[in-house]
């Protein structure tokens, strides 16, 4: 059901590559069947404005092509400070020429260019977001910050919430004087932690939460949506289905934006891996421009395509690990080899491997050998059987849920704040609540004024239950798991039929074995939509340690034997996951 949001407007902002435009204008899609205007600042590069031109979205050029850019004469460190300043300088009149009274900002890409769409925002009084499109970018005790070569960390430094407070001097040294120069050229105060003011409050992680389950720290506040993805109906070419065709799968090998220095011996290490292995060869030119290094049948060279049609139909994808194509790959069902260049890339190698649907290559260079390694083991009956697996977790909503937190989001900050009361029930020696959509203001809205509680920001917005959503408090941590036995109403209020049942059905599963993330990621398979309004879903909470809120003195709660199945709810049928419940691996 559409959704008009009159007057709504959004200014979204990126400077990168492919990987960083495409996501948004799968954004701008969704924003648009939902009734907002768009309008896109991007690079200047013909096939970011053809791809915008293709959904109908207005493209706002700004600066260099990056296709230019990343292919040309790399940049000396010394002329790093300077290309800084262009950028925060010419997204700042960007934004300022782009937006209007009453628009949301949302930016990401290279972080000057953030920086100066940020700049631009709060010169306007707009609401902005910091859009991640990988992890390693947000401050997290789960994993370290990806490292600029130019101001790399002190050797020997591996506790990783130290890492963080040193990124933080890394993002100055680098970042800070072109950002405050900016700045007090147009009348805005400088800021003392760059970093921490671009990121802000409540920023997007446009991540699928089973290739990368975030976990809250710090106060963040960071809202996983699940992957961006831009829906390519494109058919494949002729000649190339003609080889698809003609043959088994092969082996497709692609290194999408990156220049890669020495391509075609690339080129020549992976036809000579591939043959290795018994397999034909697909080589993507990318912006490498990779090529066939004889005339042989078995290797066909094929340029930008659509590579959700094509995935499923090769044996393996040999990539750079950006994170679009890993997660196309993932959803594709198809074992992956993985040899990371750059910034986030090392990340996702970690992640497949971690996942078993592929494998790590160690470095950014290839071997034949260290290859054909790689694609033995990638080829394994078994890489496939849990690639397929995995496959069926994904999630294909990360666009709805982002279009609606920031349309909710618009709505909230025009509408007047309205009084709500949490009403806490006690189990055991666990609190749990009758009224969740009451606490969700109160973390979402307040300073840490209730009794106990230390408020962070929730990732949680009604409507947008399609990813787990995790809440942290000095006391509280929640998971939202989807499956079968809450009945959840969008855009009104939420009923726990039975909380305390609930809270007590994870304590058993985690002294049975179970692990809670393993769960958090099986039960997204089992989200079902009941009807434009409802979802039916599952709250689970483990309390860690017990809290008091001044405002809702504990009331019994529901009683429940130890053990048996959670009670479905009186509107609708229980939804019971056996994969939830899978032990850890």
């Amino acid at each position: 059901m559409k959704q008009e949001i009159h007057g709504m407007r959004v200014v979204l902002s990126t400077y990168g590559s492919r990987g960083d435009v495409q996501p948004l204008a799968g954004l701008a899609v969704r924003l648009r069947e939902l009734g907002a205007q768009v309008r896109v600042c991007a690079p200047p590069d013909e096939e970011f404005a053809e791809l915008l031109a293709g959904i109908g979205v207005e493209l706002v050029p700004v600066g260099q092509s990056v296709r230019e850019l990343v292919t040309g004469p790399r940049l000396a460190a010394s002329e790093i400070p300077d290309r800084a300043a262009t950028l925060v300088a010419q997204f700042y009149d960007a934004i300022i020429g782009a937006a209007e009274p009453g628009d949301a900002v949302v930016a990401t890409g290279l972080f000057a260019a953030i920086a100066g769409a940020r700049s631009a925002a709060e010169k306007l009084g707009l609401p902005f977001t910091y859009l991640a499109l990988q992890p390693t970018v947000l401050p997290s005790a789960q994993h370290r910050p990806f490292e600029y070569p130019i101001q790399p960390y002190p050797e020997g430094v591996t506790d990783i919430p130290a890492l963080w407070d040193l990124n933080i001097g890394a993002m100055n040294a680098l970042f800070g004087e072109a950002v405050n120069s900016h700045r007090a050229s147009v009348g805005l105060p400088p800021v003392d932690n760059v970093r921490d003011h671009v990121i802000a409050d409540r920023p997007l992680l446009a991540t699928d939460p089973v290739l990368d389950l975030w976990e809250q720290s710090d106060g963040l506040g960071v809202m996983q949506t699940g992957a961006w993805t831009l829906p390519d109906e494109r058919p494949l070419p002729a000649d190339l289905v003609a080889f698809l065709d003609a043959g088994e799968p092969p082996v497709y090998v692609g290194f999408g934006s990156m220049p890669l220095s020495g391509a075609q011996d690339t080129a020549r290490v992976a036809v000579e891996a591939v043959r290795a292995q018994g397999r034909r060869l697909l080589l993507g030119r990318g912006w490498a421009q990779l090529a066939q290094v004889d005339d042989a049948s078995d290797c066909f060279a094929v340029g930008e395509v659509n590579q959700q049609a094509l995935f499923p139909r090769v044996a393996a994808v040999v990539h750079h690990g950006g994170a679009g194509t890993t997660t196309t790959a993932a959803r594709a069902g198809t074992p992956q080899v993985v040899v990371p260049q750059i910034v986030d890339q090392p990340y996702w190698a970690g992640r497949v491997a971690a996942l078993g649907i592929g494998v790590a290559h160690d470095g950014p260079t290839v071997t034949v050998d260290s290859l054909s390694l790689a694609l033995k083991e990638a080829l394994m009956p078994e890489t496939l059987a849990r690639a397929t697996e995995v496959a069926a977790t994904i999630s294909t909503d990360g666009t709805t849920v982002a279009a609606k937190l920031l349309l909710d989001a618009d709505s909230r900050a025009a509408a007047p704040a309205a009084p709500f009361a949490p009403v806490l029930t006690r189990h055991g020696d666990a609190e749990t609540c009758a009224d969740p959509s009451s606490v969700m203001r109160l973390f979402a809205d307040s300073d840490g004024t209730a009794d106990g509680f230390t408020s962070y920001r929730s990732t949680f917005a009604k409507g947008a239950v399609g990813a787990p959503a995790h809440f942290h408090t000095k006391a509280t941590e929640i998971f939202f798991v989807i499956s079968g036995s809450l009945q959840v109403l969008v855009g009104e209020e939420i009923t726990v039929l039975d909380a305390g049942a609930l809270a007590a059905t994870l304590a058993e599963a985690e002294a049975a074995g179970y692990d809670p993330g393993e769960l958090l990621q099986r039960a997204r398979e089992q989200r079902e939509l009941g009807s434009a309004d409802s979802v039916t879903a599952v709250m689970v909470w483990r309390v860690r340690r017990l809290a008091k809120l001044s405002a809702a003195p504990p009331a019994p709660a529901p009683s429940r034997p130890a053990t048996g199945p959670v009670q479905p709810p009186a509107t609708g049928p229980a939804q019971t996951s056996e994969a939830a419940r899978r032990p850890r691996r």
